[in-house]
């Protein structure tokens, strides 16, 4: 769980303190250009990180034969309930400080012909809505 401390929109760049990605390219991919994003406080592991907007950064994504699907990517965020659903930081609004996210989905094909999953790119399905001073779970 951490704090968020601020809701900054895609005119901020660089993102170097991420703790976002994908699975494939883990949970620290940087933001060069268009990095809206939210900044965490008042958890002394993560304070100060920076979770990116997958609106506005994609990540390479999947594994497998499915990898190829989306065009191999997929938006950058977090996997705080397991490995069923991404979640996403989507919109973001820095004048009234709040961010919604959303969910995404793959598809995975294993058993006799392991075809490996495809990148999270079945979405967004709206979830939820913040603002700051919110407390939002990261997960593990």
């Amino acid at each position: 769980m951490a704090k968020i401390d601020w809701v900054l929109s895609d005119v901020e760049q660089p993102a170097t303190k991420t703790i976002s990605g994908s699975d494939r390219l883990g949970y620290n991919v940087s933001c060069q250009q268009n990095c809206a994003h939210i900044e965490l406080g008042d958890n002394p592991v993560v304070a100060g990180q920076q979770w990116v907007s997958g609106k506005y950064q994609s990540v390479e994504g999947g594994h497998g034969f499915l990898s190829g699907m989306f065009n191999g990517v997929e938006p950058t965020g977090r996997h705080p309930f397991g490995p069923g659903f991404k979640v996403v930081v989507w919109d973001i609004d820095e004048v009234t400080g709040t961010v919604s996210t959303a969910w995404f989905f793959r598809v995975c094909q294993k058993g006799l012909f392991n075809l490996g999953c495809s990148p999270y790119g079945i979405g967004p399905i709206p979830a939820f809505t913040y603002k700051e001073n919110d407390w939002i779970f990261l997960g593990p």
